[in-house]
């Protein structure tokens, strides 16, 4: 096969551009000694041919790069963190960050509840085709494809992020301490468990220790962000009940 190089459950271009994942190709040879011509490839008419059917997962290198540098602008933390993971399990982890941070950006761009939840619903159908190895044009939902066709990831992990996320677009507050810890834990800690069953541990304590990262993980973000949005949406992002109580204790200092 001209310009293509197979390696253990995958084929790559000369150039490594585009990743098939082989596992779903169906080969056909019409003859054992015959030979590409020059330039054949995927699409040729040539009496040996690689047929690709309808819903084979097909990736690029590009989308891979487009999740790695939408994680290393918008999550660099995590990003640095992702580069002590092995080569594989580092691209799972850019690619469900990346997937984060779609997710996390419409309540930024969007301000209607119907576009945001159209928004939403649309990120529903593209999971649902990328686990089904049938993705839409887009890097990260190609990416995810990729990523589950490899680690067959748990969907459930994905299913409560997207879900929360939602929630939080419609809500954007929180009552309680508890509501911002159990928003970590659906957010932050989901993503932990992906990388988890990626890297092969199956431990409650390492389940139990991802739950409290990502309850930490929610509330330091929060501090951190604290200044800029509250500016930048006229809005108190602490817990109301923690509002409550600093409300309703009495000024030592009270103005003459």
């Amino acid at each position: 096969m001209s310009g293509w190089k197979k390696l253990p459950g995958r084929l790559f271009s000369q150039n490594r551009d585009t990743v098939v994942d082989i596992s779903r190709l169906t080969i056909k040879t019409f003859s054992t000694t015959s030979i590409l011509p020059q330039g054949g490839g995927l699409g040729s008419k040539s009496p040996s041919k690689i047929e690709i059917p309808k819903g084979s997962i097909i990736t690029r290198k590009s989308d891979m790069a487009y999740c790695q540098e939408l994680v290393r602008k918008g999550d660099h933390d995590n990003y640095l963190c992702s580069l002590f993971s092995p080569q594989p399990v580092r691209e799972l982890v850019w690619t469900i960050r990346a997937l984060n941070l779609e997710l996390s950006r419409i309540g930024d761009v969007v301000s209607q509840e119907a576009v945001g939840r159209m928004r939403y619903e649309f990120w529903k159908n593209a999971i649902d085709g990328a686990f089904k190895g049938q993705p839409p044009q887009l890097p990260v939902a190609r990416a995810l494809a990729d990523v589950h066709s490899r680690f067959r990831l748990s969907k459930m992990w994905i299913r409560r992020l997207l879900k929360t996320r939602e929630e939080y677009f419609l809500k954007s507050k929180f009552d309680t301490i508890k509501d911002l810890e159990q928003y970590g834990e659906n957010t932050v800690a989901s993503l932990i468990h992906l990388q988890l069953e990626a890297l092969g541990v199956r431990d409650m304590q390492a389940d139990q220790a991802a739950r409290t990262i990502g309850q930490a993980s929610a509330i330091a973000t929060f501090l951190r962000s604290f200044p800029q949005l509250t500016t930048s949406k006229d809005n108190c992002f602490l817990p109301q009940e923690l509002i409550n109580k600093v409300r309703d204790k009495p000024n030592p200092n009270p103005p003459p």
